[in-house]
């Protein structure tokens, strides 16, 4: 929870960005930044809930776990489009998502929400790598959003080898199990078993290829 008192405000004191936490003394006038702490060993800052950053080998970040896989996504809708990763393991989100006639389950009670990677405006340009791994349980479900899927929107970006699971992608429009949509990218060797829903431009790996490649493909969403 946000407190608002701790929010800058008009003549206030200056408050300064951080890519750690920001504590905040009795004197309103003083904050003091710390280091995340992940000594819990899960993943996540015991004092603000941050992921802890993925490995980086020659540019490139390993993903082998939820966290690792949600801090990426959330470099890539904050701008940083043209990182590269690759999995490393395979994912399990949520686990039920679907059952085997592709219906959303009966309780999504503490399903951890997905964020497709990559915006309108901030559209993917690396290359994801799943070097045949799979990631199951991605949960999508607000039917007002468009661009959604894994990737929300691609445009120069890679993605390939990858398999996408057990999910439930629903959105407006654009929504796809790899890729909602897609200006210029490339999609190969990528695999989606899971529940696609929107109103227009849908599809089991894109909803949209707007001069792109896909090759190598296959849905049974």
């Amino acid at each position: 929870t946000i407190n608002s008192d701790k929010l800058p405000v008009i003549g206030g004191a200056q408050v300064y960005a951080t890519t750690g936490c920001m504590t905040f003394s009795n004197d309103s006038a003083k904050t003091e930044a710390k280091d995340h702490d992940f000594s819990k060993g899960n993943g996540i800052c015991n004092d603000c809930g941050a992921y802890e950053p993925a490995e980086s080998v020659d540019d490139v970040y390993q993903i082998d776990s939820v966290t690792d896989l949600y801090w990426f996504a959330e470099q890539v809708n904050s701008g940083n489009t043209s990182y590269n990763a690759v999995l490393t393991a395979d994912i399990t989100v949520n686990s039920g998502v679907i059952d085997s006639n592709g219906n959303l389950a009966s309780d999504t009670t503490g399903f951890m929400q997905w964020t497709p990677m990559g915006t309108s405006d901030k559209p993917y340009k690396g290359i994801f790598d799943g070097q045949g791994h799979k990631i199951s349980g991605l949960y999508f479900n607000t039917p007002s959003i468009q661009y959604v899927g894994f990737f929300g929107r691609i445009g120069t970006g890679t993605i390939k080898n990858l398999g996408v699971v057990d999910s439930y992608f629903l959105g407006n429009q654009y929504v796809g199990g790899i890729c909602g949509y897609s200006v210029n990218g490339i999609i190969s060797g990528c695999y989606s078993i899971s529940a696609v829903y929107g109103e227009y431009s849908c599809g089991g790996i894109c909803g949209n290829n707007d001069s792109g490649a896909i090759t190598n493909c296959c849905s049974n969403s």
